[in-house]
């Protein structure tokens, strides 16, 4: 007598163990989930494409941070569009990967390429805020460098992340026909998986914090708590209450 191979769910009434068939989200969940999603992506869109535009629509608002602001916001758009929608209806609606092979590593690699943009753009504004301010008499920024600042960034946000579009994949934990798919990174070797990790854990999260809290906090000392030496203005002292004035409002950024 040949042995049963057959599930023992299969012959009951009894729902499927987890991994043989997605996992149901009440239909009311579903919606609330898709409402707020939909809310976020079209305000995302919405609200930097608008801010895209004023910037190259009026002419003196052309400026160097702009530019970092409008790459800043380029990449808020991407992650709307090509990140959040998959994201969410895999993760938050559906339990499993619906989309196939082909958009798991576009779409994981464009999530790590939008947040590594993001920090850098971020770094570069906090590291440009902090020479305006600490150092004033120090030549600025051009345009043209800060389109090859930009640029550099963008090769560096594509760039590091190829392994996640590489090794990312849909695949199954049972293999079954209900079982359902999930977008993973599936790599060989753990020791290289490991060091990819912290590498990236690094690039997107420690090394921007550690840059962006001594920028902004070096630029609060100087301008809340630091005080210039002697009663007389200097131009250096015009000067740096003038780059104050004007920067003050991108401290936060």
């Amino acid at each position: 007598m040949e042995p049963n191979t057959t599930p023992w769910f299969l012959n009951s009434s009894s729902s499927p163990p987890p991994g043989y068939a997605p996992l149901k989200v009440p239909a009311y969940l579903q919606a609330i989930i898709i409402t707020m999603y939909t809310l976020i992506i079209v305000l995302a869109v919405g609200g930097n494409l608008i801010v895209c535009y004023t910037i190259l629509r009026v002419r003196r608002m052309r400026t160097v941070i702009n530019f970092f602001i409008i790459s800043l916001a380029i990449s808020d758009i991407l992650m709307a569009i090509f990140c959040i929608p998959f994201t969410f209806v895999a993760n938050l609606v559906l339990n499993y990967w619906p989309f196939g092979d082909i958009l798991c590593p576009i779409v994981t690699f464009l999530q790590t390429v939008v947040v590594l943009l993001s920090c850098f753009i971020l770094v570069a504004i906090s590291i440009d805020r902090y020479v305006a301010i600490i150092y004033p008499l120090r030549q600025k920024l051009t345009k043209r460098q800060a389109g090859i600042i930009i640029a550099f960034v963008w090769f560096l946000a594509f760039c590091i992340p190829l392994p996640t579009a590489l090794y990312s994949k849909a695949h199954k934990y049972v293999d079954y026909p209900t079982a359902p798919e999930f977008c993973e990174e599936i790599w060989t070797n753990g020791t290289v998986r490991y060091t990819y990790s912290i590498c990236i854990l690094l690039l997107q999260y420690f090394i921007p914090l550690v840059v962006l809290a001594f920028t902004y906090g070096r630029i609060i000392f100087v301008m809340c708590i630091k005080k210039p030496p002697g009663e007389a203005v200097s131009t250096r002292d015009r000067i740096m209450a003038e780059s104050k004035r004007k920067v003050s409002q991108w401290a936060s950024c």
